[in-house]
């Protein structure tokens, strides 16, 4: 949206989308959005309607800023941190789980429940009620809401707060820390979570001087619930695998090997497996996270994706692969590690084999909806404070591939169409070598 949209502007602009999003939900039998109980915690997939959320979200955006103005906006900014508290209580201490939903508890009876006194509770669960996470009834008592039923019953939502209160949020306090003590750096080990200055964010909380994913994985609980939230994450519209099934040609490997390379449990194998049933799939993760792994039905699809342990620093094992696929793997890294990554995989390669990355490729900033700006900037800061590494640009991914070796053939970037609510591009290159 333009600088020269006015309030009136914004806000007839989002009554004429929001009207467009009734009517689309109906057409879906979708119930009215609300904050009770029955409200489904995702909508209809449908990228009309993705379009007609972005257009809401970004007039809202701006709208807001309009109505607070530049200093209440700035004054804003602080309590946001502060938001994190009730939640990171609420993760904590399992309170969406103290009583059954569709029921109602006193605050002395979810205290009852944890360490916590009566008093405290009801502070932290009434600021968390700002943010529509329960509710108080007329009696006094506390009830859930749709955004604390989620928590209560779906495991992979909790794991995903979990993982913003307890490491993202606690890193983020001491990245300038990071950038002040290490301006220049590049390696995953001095970052906000790392710094030896004030030892914030994952040193304090693990003392260790080790990166996130070493980190994590000293302690099955928590790769547990990271592989939780990644997959929360996933089964929202931004990071659905649609668009990867529709920017490849994969039904021109025939029955081709596809290597998904750091693929965790496999989902995404198992996706396209089921679309293209001649493709054979080899999922490669480390060793702790394929022991992890639930087991697969026997059946069909799964008879054609198979695991191994492997680091994606090591010398690939798996030769001559028709692709070798990358799901928000290279976003993780920094750029000399992203190279290393690739110049791993130049043993195995024959001659035509696809290089396939899922990840985010930041357009130009005049082409994106002030939200989706606004989204793509916060994974950004996130990789920077978790492991100094961060989105890229077209040009950056080309660069990795020209750095790793002269035989990478850059084919481009094909990004979601603008109807599509991904953030997740498909970045291609092909090896023209022997």
């Amino acid at each position: 949206m333009s600088a020269g949209n006015t309030m009136l502007d914004l806000s007839r602009l989002i009554a004429d989308n929001v009207a467009s999003m009734h009517l689309l939900l109906e057409a879906h039998n979708f119930p009215t959005p609300s904050f009770g109980l029955d409200t489904p915690a995702l909508f209809p997939k449908d990228e009309k309607l993705d379009t007609i959320r972005d257009t809401i979200l970004s007039a809202i955006t701006e709208l807001r800023a309009l109505v607070l103005g530049p200093r209440e906006a700035l004054r804003l900014t602080r309590p946001q941190n502060n938001q994190l508290v009730s939640l990171n209580a609420i993760s904590r201490f399992n309170l969406a789980s103290s009583f059954p939903v569709g029921q109602e508890a006193t605050y002395g009876e979810i205290a009852q429940k944890t360490s916590l006194n009566e008093t405290t509770t009801r502070r932290i669960l009434r600021h968390a009620m700002t943010e529509h996470i329960f509710t108080e009834t007329n009696s006094g008592a506390v009830a859930h809401t749709a955004a604390s039923k989620l928590l209560a019953e779906d495991a992979d939502a909790r794991d995903l707060a979990a993982v913003a209160v307890e490491d993202l949020w606690r890193a983020s306090t001491c990245a300038v820390d990071a950038l002040e003590k290490w301006p220049n750096s590049e390696e995953g080990n001095q970052t906000a979570s790392r710094s030896t200055l004030l030892r914030p964010g994952f040193s304090i909380t693990n003392n260790s001087q080790d990166s996130l994913f070493t980190t994590l994985g000293r302690n099955p609980k928590r790769i547990k619930r990271f592989a939780g939230a990644m997959r929360a994450l996933g089964a929202t519209s931004e990071y659905s695998i649609q668009d990867l099934v529709q920017s490849f040609d994969w039904a021109s490997l025939g029955d081709g090997l596809v290597v998904d390379v750091g693929g965790s449990q496999g989902s995404v194998s198992l996706a396209l497996a089921k679309e293209y049933p001649r493709l054979r799939f080899m999922v490669q993760d480390l060793e702790r996270v394929i022991t992890a792994r639930p087991k697969l039905p026997e059946d069909e699809v799964s008879s054609r994706v198979n695991f191994m342990a492997h680091d994606y620093f090591q010398p690939q094992p798996v030769a001559g692969a028709d692709a070798y696929y990358f799901r928000w793997v290279f976003h993780s890294w920094a750029k000399g590690y992203c190279v290393k990554i690739l110049q791993s995989l130049v043993p195995a390669l024959k001659k035509g084999s696809w290089i396939i990355l899922n990840e985010i490729c930041v357009p130009e900033k005049r082409s994106l909806s002030v939200w989706k700006d606004r989204r793509i900037r916060q994974m950004d800061m996130a990789q920077l404070v978790l492991m100094n590494s961060g989105e890229r640009e077209a040009g950056e991914w080309q660069e990795i591939f020209q750095l790793a070796h002269e035989n990478y053939e850059f084919k481009g970037v094909r990004e979601p169409p603008a109807s599509s609510s991904s953030f997740l591009s498909v970045i291609v290159a092909q090896w023209k070598g022997d």
